[in-house]
């Protein structure tokens, strides 16, 4: 059987035509309809009509091509209003039209969304190894500047002026009388140099402690003192160890002195007795530059580069390197930065505190408390080096303080920051719902 609209073959027993949908009839059965194929070379007006509505990239595509047979017979069968034809399929036309109306009806205002402040933002790169290299480096920064600290307490505070003249202002009577061995010095220096015998026993133990504080011997002792100094930490001048002929002459120097109280005057052979003393060749090796550098397997007058200026400037490189360092490593976050700052400031400062303290006021309360000569010859002579370092620990306290009072503050700000940026976070996600 042949449809007569659409020229389809059909079944016998078909009573619509599958392709159009027209009703068939027996006249269709009794005089079947031959349709002949139009060739495309022929158009019929419906056919010009249609093809003027189409795109010419329908017309052309291969996948629909039998999308202008269709038309034809839509256009034939658009005059009986009884018929019932099934929907065309979708072009990619009307695929284009429809995703374009669906994203249309999908699109939603744009939230601009509030930007994370840069500036104070605190990035998660330090991590905790970053954090435990950062204090190693710490702990050696702050070996350098304790280093500087005490170099320059030594510089400005124990020049071989400044030993001087601490040594004239001490007290001659506590010095003559201080406590060495259970004997006080004037009586050990006595028994040293034979100054008994020298005299034939005219001087006695007691007239030789008038002697003493008579005497310019702190004024010899501040000479000496002095070269010490000078030779030691800045290396100038030659040997300037006490020899048994350098305090000899220190006697002769006083000979009037001792003439008035021993009522005896010393002559050439006295002074030889006491120069071929024993005991005063060991005061003598005792106070000999040689003697110490043997003992400490170093040439003492090599201290100089030490406390050189140079030197100084070499430590205070090195911290400012490690300072850097540390920056580097806790990648510049304002926060950690100030912490280890501020830490190292603190425990330098602190730690030059104790020991200016230790070698000023402490040695002095040790000499109290004991009575030692050592403990008041170091209170003396130390007390300009300990308060430099009470003046530098004062002063990095004082930064290291305020270091990390700028630390808890930025702290207090990102903290707030963070307060803000999670409120301004939850604000755009309800108003994203609300849109929603």
């Amino acid at each position: 059987m042949i449809c007569k609209k659409c020229g389809v073959e059909l079944n016998e027993d078909s009573a619509f035509c599958t392709q159009c949908g027209n009703p068939l009839t027996a006249e269709n059965d009794s005089a079947p309809v031959n349709l002949e194929k139009i060739p495309e070379d022929s158009p019929t007006e419906p056919l010009n009509i249609v093809d003027e509505l189409l795109p010419n990239e329908t017309e052309k595509s291969e996948e629909h091509s039998d999308f202008t047979l269709k038309n034809e017979i839509v256009v034939g069968a658009a005059e009986d209003e009884e018929n019932i034809f099934p929907e065309p399929e979708n072009t990619a036309a009307a695929q284009v039209i429809e995703s374009e109306q669906r994203s249309s009806s999908d699109v939603q205002p744009e939230i601009p969304q509030q930007s994370e402040p840069v500036a104070d933002a605190e990035p998660v790169t330090v991590g905790v190894a970053r954090i435990t290299g950062a204090t190693f480096i710490s702990i050696f920064a702050i070996i350098a500047l304790l280093t500087v600290n005490l170099l320059l307490g030594v510089k400005l505070g124990a020049t071989g002026d400044m030993l001087s003249r601490r040594v004239r202002k001490m007290d001659t009577q506590t010095v003559i009388a201080a406590d060495i061995d259970g004997e006080s010095f004037s009586d050990r220096l006595y028994d040293a140099s034979n100054f008994g015998e020298a005299s034939h026993d005219i001087a006695e133990k007691k007239d030789f402690q008038h002697f003493m504080a008579e005497s310019n011997f702190l004024v010899f002792a501040a000479e000496n003192v002095k070269n010490y100094a000078d030779f030691i930490l800045e290396g100038k001048g030659g040997d300037p160890s006490v020899s048994a002929n350098d305090i000899v002459d220190f006697y002769a120097a006083n000979g009037e002195i001792s003439k008035n109280i021993f009522n005896y005057e010393m002559t050439a052979a006295d002074y030889n007795i006491m120069r071929r003393s024993d005991d005063l060749a060991e005061i003598e090796k005792a106070l000999s530059v040689d003697e110490w550098s043997s003992r400490l397997h170093f040439r003492v007058e090599h201290m100089n580069y030490v406390f050189a200026y140079l030197t100084v400037g070499i430590f205070a490189a090195l911290f400012l390197v490690l300072m850097i360092w540390i920056a580097v490593v806790v990648d510049k976050q304002s926060r950690h930065l100030l912490g280890f700052y501020g830490n190292i400031f603190c425990w330098s400062g602190g730690l030059s505190l104790i020991i200016g303290g230790a070698a000023s006021a402490g040695m002095s309360v040790a000499h109290i408390i004991t009575g030692e000569f050592a403990f008041y010859i170091g209170a003396s002579l130390l007390l300009p080096f300990g308060l430099f370092l009470v003046c530098f620990g004062v002063g990095e306290l004082v930064v290291g303080v305020l270091l990390r009072k700028i630390k808890r503050a930025v702290k207090n700000k990102q903290k707030r920051n963070a307060a803000v940026e999670e409120a301004v976070a939850d604000v755009v996600k309800e108003r994203i719902k609300s849109f929603c």
